[in-house]
């Protein structure tokens, strides 16, 4: 399955009809979905809790983090619309990860204190560490950097989203 979305990816870049391309990229953001959910990551507890939030969970951090390099490729390059539509559609699927992450970790943790006297917690805690600075970051860009964009070049703020997708393949990593 993680060939099958990578392959879908890559053939929705060497496709020439904007259609197609959108359905290649729809069909290997679902299949993203579908890797994490077929791996073990949904047999913690109740399938119908959590098989339908390691999904929405998985597709969520695909679209955030899949974006990046992206988008400060084109922000690099002066493409102001990417910056535009990337900067009012991502809130939503930000709203979902962080709603599929409580109630992932509500079903993982039969308390709260497990987040730091357990193994998992402690992994855990460091990823939500890094997500929160990841979320800072994400907001210095679209309230401060963003709006002075035709002030202060495209540097900063590329040098920020460059950044958030380090902290994010350490978040992957960890």
């Amino acid at each position: 399955l993680a060939l099958a979305a990578l392959g879908a990816g890559l053939l929705a870049l060497g496709v020439g009809n904007s259609i197609a391309a959108k359905a290649l990229g729809v069909v290997a953001l679902l299949t993203t979905g579908l890797v994490f959910v077929v791996s073990g990551h949904a047999s913690t507890a109740d399938p119908w809790l959590t098989v339908p939030a390691v999904f929405l969970h998985a597709i969520c951090i695909t679209l955030w983090v899949g974006a990046l390099l992206p988008l400060a490729l084109t922000v690099h390059a002066g493409d102001r619309i990417a910056l535009k539509r990337f900067s009012r559609l991502i809130p939503f699927p930000l709203v979902v990860l962080i709603a599929t992450g409580l109630v992932l970790t509500t079903v993982n943790f039969d308390r709260p204190d497990a987040l730091w006297t357990t193994d998992y917690g402690l992994v855990l805690a460091a990823k939500l560490g890094l997500v929160l600075v990841m979320l800072a970051l994400a907001a210095i860009n679209r309230y401060a950097l963003v709006p002075r964009l035709a002030l202060t070049g495209e540097r900063r703020l590329v040098a920020v989203i460059t950044t958030e997708f380090v902290l994010a393949a350490a978040i992957l990593g960890i």
